[in-house]
């Protein structure tokens, strides 16, 4: 029926363990747990509600997981409402949709292959209260299933944004998130002006599983903090896969996917005069249920504010393999293991220690629809 209401979502959950030594020191246990759980529910076709429950550590949920100053067990795992907007659809090309949403800019952090954290993490737009537009690209352009978003928002400073379960302390400098946001946080904090000046703009297209996909980006960040200037950034993703899932063929059941993302910033965090340069990638192998992928990323970065308020130029890259074997195809079981090395020269907000990491270890992942 046209009017009919239909719901449902997925659900993923990656279950780590690493075993890691920083600077050569004695090695760390730490395991860990990411969920995401998408929910949707469609009345007709022209309006569609969407939400997203994320699981994860609210400490060490990004490259800084690989310097790890104890052993840890689920430690800090914080349960957020990501995302939760609605959609509406004049046309088929058209839609228009606000609320609490994850902006389109760059898209490494989601498409590098792997089993661990990237330098991407550095720049995801998450948790924001705005709205957008997405417009579908004739097909005379010229361009397969093009999309153009344009899209205003800023940080989620409302109940939305409260943490269940670990809730550490906006003043806490060893927390990577807050129990909940506030725009009093003392930290610069990307898009945490509370008004509508943030902005995403981005082209996507391609066919994927058939041949070439994309992604142009481009964003304007403001902290809100004093002193703090406009953030400013761009980046171009690139990914192909003529085999339906498979890519490239090497053989009879063998194929690879190559991914590559560029991303560039001005003022990064707000840091007047700080740049920061990023290029991330990999190639996942697939062969019937296995799949190996080898990723790594370069971090540039020039006139960087480090936490004593000096500025230093770094250059930071990591390395690393996993391999993955899925168990039950439906609903998705999947084993892995990887090893990961990570040279990181400082951060503007380190309260350790940075250097040399290697770390590795097994992990177990669930994924299916519902």
């Amino acid at each position: 029926m046209e009017d009919a209401i239909v719901y449902g979502g997925d659900i993923t959950s990656h279950l780590q363990a690493e075993v890691t030594s920083a600077n050569s020191a004695p090695a760390k246990v730490t395991m860990f747990d990411d969920t995401d759980s998408n929910l949707y529910g469609n009345y007709g076709s022209w309006l569609s509600l969407y939400g997203n429950l994320h699981l994860e550590r609210t400490r060490n949920d990004n490259a800084d997981d690989y310097f790890p100053t104890s052993n840890t067990a689920f430690r800090s795992e914080g349960l957020t409402m990501r995302q939760l907007f609605a959609a509406v659809r004049p046309t088929s090309a058209l839609t228009l949709y606000a609320g609490k949403i994850h902006p389109n800019f760059g898209s490494a952090y989601a498409n590098v292959p792997g089993n661990f954290y990237t330098f991407a993490s550095d720049y995801e737009q998450t948790e924001r209260i705005g709205f957008g537009v997405e417009y579908r690209l004739p097909a005379d352009f010229g361009l397969d299933n093009a999309r153009i978003t344009l899209e205003a928002d800023y940080l989620d400073t409302t109940f939305l944004s409260t943490s269940l379960l670990s809730q550490p302390s906006v003043y806490d400098p060893t927390a990577d998130r807050a129990w909940r946001y506030r725009r009093t946080m003392p930290m610069a904090t990307d898009g945490n002006t509370g008004q509508f000046n943030n902005w995403a703009l981005a082209l996507q297209g391609g066919r994927p599983e058939t041949g070439l996909t994309y992604q142009l980006s481009f964003e304007q960040q403001g902290t809100g903090q004093p002193g703090s200037k406009t953030e400013s950034g761009g980046s171009l993703g690139l990914m192909y896969d003529p085999g339906g899932g498979d890519g490239i063929a090497l053989g009879r059941r063998l194929g690879v996917v190559p991914f590559v993302e560029y991303a560039q910033f001005s003022n990064f965090n707000g840091n007047a005069g700080e740049k920061e340069r990023y290029l991330t990638g990999g190639l996942a192998f697939h062969y019937v249920r296995w799949e190996l992928d080898v990723s790594g990323g370069l971090r540039k970065g020039s006139n960087v504010l480090m936490a004593d308020g000096s500025r230093a130029d770094g250059f930071d890259r990591q390395e690393s393999v996993s391999l993955n074997y899925t168990v039950i195809p439906y609903p998705q079981i999947t084993v892995g293991v990887g090893i990961n090395h990570i040279n990181d020269t400082g951060d503007p907000i380190a309260v350790i220690a940075k250097g040399a990491s290697w770390g590795g270890g097994p992990s177990l992942t669930y994924s299916a629809p519902f």
